[in-house]
């Protein structure tokens, strides 16, 4: 079953699965909070000066009439306490796999737009919207989660294979420079942690060992030299009896037990804080180690100026930003995964 937000270890931590079915319950007891036509219509007319990858996602929603997907909230008005997971900007949180507790009409992405909604003119009630950006990329994030979720199919093999090589090449140089790793040893932790998130790419029915979508990420290699490194860590693999399946914990185990002898104090909790640190969102950081929807939208980001610390580092000891750039504009250009949304 591929991870939602909630499965992560961040969301795990956090509890976003308990902390979501409070948002729920404070949704149905405010109901006020929650747009009606009139703000949708709203949505519908506001005008984007700049343009973007997210506003051109944005544009795309509008035009598809798909805005039904989101339950877009202000809770500005209202008296209750707001539920602090609607307060977490860097959180995108998908009603329709949280439980099946949550009532039907809130069974999709919720987003709290009171942080960047003005003061309702106090005659005619009208909103006005402080930071279209902001809305936007809050709106493409949601479109991602929902499609990710929905689908095995929300991505091309190629845009998929970049998404692997992106990601994996972010941590692989981080460990390199780290750990002082040669070109062998680069390419052993490189491979590993490519068929990590080959995985999560892969969908539900997708071989686990070695992962279909590795045999596209020609940066590794070809089929034979991926397999043989695999099999390195294959004996491992096998006492973990748990199907092939991989996790960043379990990838960081296996490296620091199979990998160069340098790499055996290798842990997670030193990847995830490495990985996160400095960065503004670090939080969304620390989700998309393990949630594909959220380092798409990362990459996007950084493709309109967001400065992500290990991405720009990613950019600079690497030829990535063009890479980067091309693959925001193929994924904008293609629907597929907006079309892929079921509901």
């Amino acid at each position: 079953m591929k991870p939602t937000i909630a499965d992560t270890p961040y969301g795990s931590a956090l509890d976003i699965r308990g902390s979501a079915i409070n948002v729920a319950a404070y949704f149905v007891k405010n109901s006020g909070v929650v747009f009606g036509q009139r703000e949708l219509e709203f949505l519908k007319a506001v005008r984007l000066h700049i343009k973007s990858p997210f506003s051109d996602i944005y544009q795309r929603v509008i035009e598809d009439d798909r805005l039904s997907l989101f339950t877009f909230a202000d809770c500005s008005a209202t008296r209750d306490t707001v539920p602090e997971l609607l307060t977490l900007n860097d959180i995108t949180v998908d009603g329709k796999y949280i439980s099946k507790n949550i009532p039907n009409e809130y069974q999709n992405i919720w987003v709290n737009l009171s942080p960047i909604l003005g003061k309702r003119d106090a005659y005619n009630s009208s909103m006005q919207v402080t930071d279209i950006p902001r809305l936007c990329a809050l709106v493409s994030r949601g479109v991602l989660c929902a499609s990710y979720n929905d689908s095995d199919a929300w991505l091309s093999p190629n845009l998929a294979a970049f998404i692997i090589e992106s990601y994996s090449t972010m941590i692989a140089v981080h460990l390199r420079s780290i750990f002082n790793l040669g070109f062998d040893e680069f390419r052993l932790v490189h491979t590993l942690i490519a068929a990590y998130y080959a995985q999560l790419l892969g969908g539900e029915d997708a071989l686990m060992e070695v992962p279909p979508l590795l045999y596209r990420c020609t940066f590794l290699g070809n089929g034979a030299e991926i397999v043989e490194r695999l099999n390195i860590f294959k004996e491992e693999r096998q006492k973990l009896n748990n199907g092939w399946k991989l996790s960043l914990d379990i990838v960081c185990k296996l490296l620091a037990t199979c990998g160069p002898a340098r790499m055996k104090t290798l842990t997670s909790k030193q990847l995830y804080i490495t990985m996160s640190r400095g960065s503004i969102d670090s939080q969304a950081m620390l989700i998309a180690l393990d949630y594909p929807p959220y380092w798409v939208y990362q990459l996007l980001a950084n493709s309109q100026g967001s400065k992500n610390p290990n991405i720009s580092n990613l950019i600079k000891f690497t030829d990535m930003k063009r890479k980067i750039i091309q693959f925001a504009n193929e994924l904008v250009a293609s629907k597929l995964f907006i079309d892929r949304i079921n509901r």
